[in-house]
């Protein structure tokens, strides 16, 4: 045991010497931590200010070209549902298996 107890103290793990001083390390982490909240908080800011202003990276053309496509998609949809209520009030007959025997 004595043989791991001084190769252990030959080897250095950390660089703090022989004094620890965790103030100082959970200052640094809180600063490090400020600092990168503010620098989200204004690239947030900075983007959507961007993208309400029009901005938001694509031309106006391929928006009106997905928004053509997309409300097409949306029509026919509502037009099969629309098929299919139909479907229901003249084709399809439900009976009630409470009454059958009736």
């Amino acid at each position: 045991m004595k043989l791991k107890s001084n190769t252990l103290s030959k080897i250095k793990i950390s660089g703090y010497g022989s004094r620890l001083r965790p103030q100082r390390d959970w200052l640094f982490l809180l600063g490090a931590a400020v600092v990168l909240l503010t620098l989200g908080v204004f690239w947030h800011t900075w983007l959507f200010s961007k993208v309400t202003s029009g901005e938001g990276g694509e031309s106006d053309t391929a928006q009106q070209e997905v928004r053509a496509t997309e409300l097409d998609a949306v029509r026919g949809l509502f037009d099969k549902r629309r098929a299919e209520e139909e479907r229901y009030l003249s084709e399809y007959r439900f009976i009630d298996p409470a009454t059958r025997g009736r």
